[in-house]
Order: structure tokens, then C-alpha cells, then sequence
């Protein structure tokens, strides 16, 4: 099996990073064919310090991949191992950081289990101190019940009590709408929807712990007509005497296309013991509903009525994209709108978005004018992103941040029926077998340690077995090729 290792010369000019492989918007989700082989991050903030450089090792299909990343002095500060199943999942990634002996300690241990039969998964974090000390640990698990709802459970490992205690959950029902969201000894909010998916009412509990249970504090409770929220109303309980009351109202109104033009605000005044007017917002829209205008205005008690107060304006180009966006304040002494914001996006001609234009005052009255400025490829895969600033004093754009990655093709096919081959006993004490009766021809298998350490690297001919007897107690990785492409691949248990 060829192993992609960059040489230090390739290192210096075109960084190594798999960024954009397992995290972040960058990865090109529409292309598994290319991944990111080498990433360049250099920060405004600073010189040398700044500038981030990543070396990564792939294997051939990317099942298993190590990055290590310096700075301009070549000081290696980090070192990630990242390993994939065969549908290309994350099921582990270990961060490591040297220490001042320049040895690489274990800082943080993240695994995921996957059950493709209940579609579940577990997903682990374990952080450590330089020290090897043990001091935080998270796990949240995503399940199915019996009437197919996904409830989502997070977990802190309590380092007394060496147990997992749960924190919080959230509950969804089939029609994967959240219907629950407790903290544990904290708050509980529920939802309830009406046939149509409309959300209804949303209750906000507390915790008591003179009680030891969940007591309501407030809730929100919205009036629905054809599928639309035309009133919704905020109550608010008091604990003492049980009673509700409505702290706050708004009415929604709509055109005949069945567009929001109009929200009107009420809030309690206990002076008055009543709701009285705060706010009202007023939509307008273009012939194809685009959104045009936003206006907020404020009520005036001394003239009872309302009077502008903010406003946000949008255009848009031929393929009905937003093309500026600008926010205005009244002046109420002169009568006009006057712009303190606005943001202007620029497409390239094969529609990827070329650069962002943004423009503010500051808490100063200062004009701060700023571009951010992306690059893309043939196939919308981001290249490189700048971000440059107008300077005051020279009257020119300085460059800011910056950061390029590089891509490479490879292959992610695999055959449509693959040979299949087990790994037993897993766990094990002392040794694997790979496979039973006879082994085809043309497979390889490759074991590595959870820092990316390749321990065993071999093709399976006339044994089948693997020698583990001397190796740490640990998780082990395997993949398993035939004739170059993977077949399997997953995690062995040596206690």
C-alpha cells in the first residue's frame, strides 16, 4: 500500500492539512474525490507566531491520517490522528501536544461508535493534562425509542464518583421535531405543535430544589390560522401565587400572497396593569417576495404613536441572491435615514462568491471598511480566503488574515461486493485472526496505534494470524485491502 508522505520540501511550500477533511464548512461535501493535502493559516495578529503550518500523512484512501503542525520555526507543537471506518466516518481522533521534555502527550481522545442496524451512535471526549492526568471527560448518545423518536443525551464524567452523570437531553418525535430540551437540576423546556408542524405553545420550567422537581415559570402560547401565527403571547407565573400573566404580545399580519408585512409589539406596564404598545416592524417586498425593506419603528407615549427608528434594506442580482444589505438609523432632527452598516456581495462570473465588501461605524463614529475575499476552484472548492482592512492613514487596503489550502484527487471507490473478513476475538488478551478458511488473494492488512504509529503492515497468504501478545493494552486500528482498494477496516480492544 503506498503511503502519501510529503517530503520537507513539499512541507515549506504547499503546508499539509486535512482542515477541511473532517471539520469546519470547507470540505467539499459535493466532491468526495478531492481532499485538502496541504492548508496555510496566517493570522493578522502577529509574525512568525501566527503563521500556522500543517503536515499531514494520509494513507491511500485517507482510513487513517496524521497531521502535525509547527510554526515558521519549525518547532512542532501538535500532533493529530484521525481514523475513518469504511463509510469515511470519523470513529476516532487523538490530539496530542509535546511536553517539555519534547515527547508527544495524550490532551484529548475523541471516539465515535456507530450502530447502523439502530442508526445510534456514542460519542466520547476525553481530555487529559500534560501530566497524563485524567480530568474531563463527555459523552452524548444519539438513540432511537420504540416509536422511532431520537433522543439526544450528553453526559459528564464525574472524576470522584468515576461514573458518567447526565447533564442534559433533548427528545424529538417522528417527524424530528424537538419536543423536549431539559438540563438536568436546571430548566426544561417543552414544545407541542399542532397537526401541521406549527409550534403551538413552549413551556420554560425551573428547577426546584425545595421541591425536587421541575415547577413552570413561563411559557409562550401562539394563535395559528391557515398554518400561520397571527397572535403569540408570552405569560409569566408567578411562584407565589400561581397566577399567569401575559408579559408580552405580538400580532402578526400578513398580505394576500401570505407574507409578514406587519408585527406589532405589546408589552406589561404594572403601572398601568395592562399592555401598552412598544414596537411595531414593518415589511415591504419586491414583485418576486423578495424581502426589500425591514422597518422598525418605537412608540411614542408624548405624540401616541409610532416613529421610525431603524431600517434594513436589501437588493438582489438576476438569480435572486442578496446582493447588499444596509442598516439606517432615523434622525429625528433632520428626517432621514442615515447608514451606519452595510455588507455588499460580490459573485465571480461562474456564480461562487467572490468577496464580501463590509463597511461600519464604530462605538467612535469611525468608518471601519473591510473585504473578505474567497476564491474558489472549477469545481467550488474553496482555494484560498483573504480578509483585508482600509487603512486611515496610507488610504489603502492592508491584508489581514489569510489562509490556502491545496487539493489532491484520489480514489474512494470500493468494490461492490467486498470480500468480507472478520477480526476475532475482539477484544482480545494476546492475538487476532483475520478472516476464516482460505484468504483470497491480494489482501493486506495494515494496524495502527492511536497516535497514527503504523505496528503492522502485511499481506495475508498462508496465515491469518497477528501477534499481539507484547503490544500496550490500548485501541488498535485496522484496514484491510484487496488489490489496493479497502475492504473493511475498524478498531481492535488489547487489554
Amino acid at each position: 500500500m503506498t503511503r502519501l508522505i510529503f517530503s520537507l520540501a513539499i512541507m515549506l511550500v504547499f503546508i499539509s492539512s486535512t482542515f477541511g477533511q473532517y471539520s469546519g464548512s470547507h470540505y467539499p461535501k459535493n466532491n468526495p474525490g478531492k481532499r485538502v493535502v496541504a492548508y496555510v493559516n496566517n493570522l493578522a495578529e502577529g509574525i512568525d507566531s501566527s503563521i500556522y503550518i500543517y503536515q499531514t500523512i494520509y494513507d491511500t484512501l485517507a482510513s487513517v491520517v496524521v497531521r502535525e503542525y509547527t510554526t515558521p520555526l519549525e518547532h512542532f507543537f501538535g500532533r493529530d490522528s484521525i481514523f475513518y471506518d469504511d463509510q469515511n466516518r470519523v470513529i476516532a481522533w487523538n490530539a496530542y501536544r509535546k511536553d517539555s521534555n519534547d515527547v508527544y502527550r495524550i490532551m484529548t481522545r475523541r471516539k465515535t461508535v456507530f450502530d447502523d442496524f439502530t442508526h445510534s451512535q456514542v460519542r466520547t471526549t476525553k481530555s487529559y493534562r500534560i501530566t497524563g492526568e485524567y480530568y474531563y471527560g463527555r459523552k452524548l448518545v444519539l438513540e432511537f425509542d420504540s416509536n422511532k423518536n431520537l433522543k439526544r443525551e450528553s453526559y459528564l464524567w464525574n472524576i470522584d464518583s468515576a461514573r458518567w452523570e447526565l447533564t442534559s437531553f433533548e427528545v424529538f418525535n417522528e417527524q424530528g421535531r424537538q419536543i423536549e430540551s431539559t438540563t438536568v437540576g436546571s430548566l426544561r423546556v417543552l414544545y407541542e405543535y399542532d397537526a401541521s408542524g406549527v409550534l403551538l405553545v413552549w413551556k420554560f420550567d425551573l428547577w426546584s430544589d425545595s421541591n425536587n422537581q421541575f415547577i413552570s415559570y413561563s411559557k409562550v402560547e401562539n394563535e395559528v390560522v391557515d398554518g400561520k401565527v397571527v397572535v403569540s403571547s408570552t405569560f409569566f407565573r408567578n411562584q407565589i401565587t400561581g397566577i399567569w400573566r401575559r408579559i408580552r404580545k405580538v400580532q402578526n399580519f400578513y398580505n394576500s400572497s401570505g407574507l409578514l408585512e406587519e408585527e406589532i409589539h405589546q408589552k406589561f406596564v404594572s403601572a398601568v396593569n395592562e399592555l401598552v404598545n412598544a414596537k411595531k416592524y414593518s415589511y415591504s417586498y419586491d414583485s418576486q417576495s423578495r424581502l426589500l425593506t425591514k422597518i422598525q419603528l418605537e412608540w411614542i407615549d408624548s405624540l401616541n404613536e409610532f416613529r421610525n427608528k431603524k431600517q434594513e434594506k436589501y437588493s438582489y442580482d438576476d438569480l435572486l441572491r442578496v446582493h447588499t444589505h444596509t442598516d439606517l438609523t432615523w434622525d429625528d432632527s433632520s428626517s432621514v435615514w442615515n447608514e451606519y452598516r452595510s455588507k455588499v456581495d460580490y459573485y465571480a462570473i461562474d456564480l461562487s462568491l467572490d468577496s464580501v465588501y463590509y463597511y461600519y461605524l464604530n462605538s467612535n463614529g469611525e468608518e471601519i471598511r473591510r473585504i473578505d475575499r474567497v476564491q474558489f476552484n472549477a469545481d467550488s472548492t474553496i482555494l484560498s480566503a483573504t480578509q483585508m482592512s482600509w487603512d486611515t492613514l496610507t488610504n489603502s487596503w492592508q491584508l489581514g488574515d489569510f489562509q490556502r489550502w491545496y487539493y489532491e484527487d484520489y480514489d474512494t471507490l470500493v468494490p461492490e461486493d467486498p470480500f468480507f473478513l472478520s477480526v476475532f476475538p475482539n477484544p482480545t488478551t494476546e492475538n487476532i485472526f483475520i478472516g476464516k478458511g482460505t484468504i483470497p488473494e491480494g489482501v493486506e492488512v495494515f494496524i495502527y496505534s492511536e497516535d497514527g504509529k503504523l505496528m503492522v503492515a502485511k499481506e495475508l497468504k498462508q496465515s491469518n494470524k497477528i501477534y499481539m501478545e507484547d503490544w500496550a493494552a490500548a485501541v488498535y486500528f485496522y484496514v484491510l485491502y484487496q488489490d489496493g482498494r479497502r475492504i473493511s477496516s475498524g478498531s481492535i480492544l488489547k487489554q
